[in-house]
């Protein structure tokens, strides 16, 4: 790719995620912060502060990972958590919406670039837990999301399953080699939900040989993001 087309690639997902960012704060206001998430155990407040944490505070990923071993890190770790739990609900919905202010995400065409997977996949799991359906108008959402699916095939398992991605009247693409193989059909967003283990909302057809059916989509957590854990449903 040459530099003028991964520097038009960044602007186009630096107004995707900006655009995807600002969607996903008006949801959040409007089901407000006790409302469900498809993530288990975790409310929609929980869900914005992972991502303000996320951003924000780097050193909330080694509280976290040494939390479990060291007393003093969980400690540490908690505390980050629960200064963000005590905030207002339109206040720490301003933090997400703003971003962090300084430091490299402070850019916004790297923030937003980064990030976009997070944004979306966390802003379904809002809408979805709440009863709102898959949103349609969303082209370069979808877009994004078809250009990022490759990267992401790494955890599914079994790894010796190929994987084939059909959006359905516009492209089609093998995600891994491997036979026998398994054909996901759906919108790109669809599929991404269901690589990231949200099996119950995702409206994706798969495909191909039954065992092979039924031994794709088993989700290897030790390669998922781990501030801070959770289960998916």
């Amino acid at each position: 790719m040459s530099m003028a087309s991964r520097f038009a690639d960044m602007y186009g997902h630096d107004r995707t995620g900006a655009a995807e960012r600002e969607a996903f704060a008006e949801t959040l206001l409007e089901v407000g912060p006790d409302a469900p998430s498809c993530c288990e155990g975790w409310s929609a407040r929980d869900v914005c502060i992972h991502l303000v944490l996320f951003e924000r505070r780097p050193d909330a990923w080694f509280g976290h990972m040494m939390g479990d071993h060291n007393e003093r890190a969980r400690r540490y770790y908690d505390g980050m958590v629960q200064r963000e739990r005590e905030r207002d609900w339109p206040g720490l919905v301003r933090r997400f919406r703003a971003g962090p202010s300084v430091g490299p995400l402070a850019l916004g065409a790297v923030r937003n670039r980064m990030f976009l997977r997070e944004y979306t996949i966390h802003h379904e799991d809002v809408r979805r837990a709440n009863g709102m359906p898959p949103r349609t108008g969303i082209d370069l959402v979808q877009e994004a999301m078809w250009s990022k699916l490759p990267g992401f095939v790494r955890i599914v398992r079994p790894s010796d399953v190929g994987i084939e991605a059909v959006w359905p009247d516009r492209d089609r693409a093998t995600l891994r080699h491997g036979e026998p193989a398994v054909t996901l059909t759906g919108e790109p967003l669809e599929i991404l939900l269901l690589i990231f283990g949200r099996t119950s909302v995702a409206r994706v057809d798969k495909s191909g040989p039954p065992d092979a059916v039924d031994r794709f989509g088993m989700i290897d957590t030790a390669k998922r993001p781990a501030l801070p854990r959770m289960s998916v449903r």
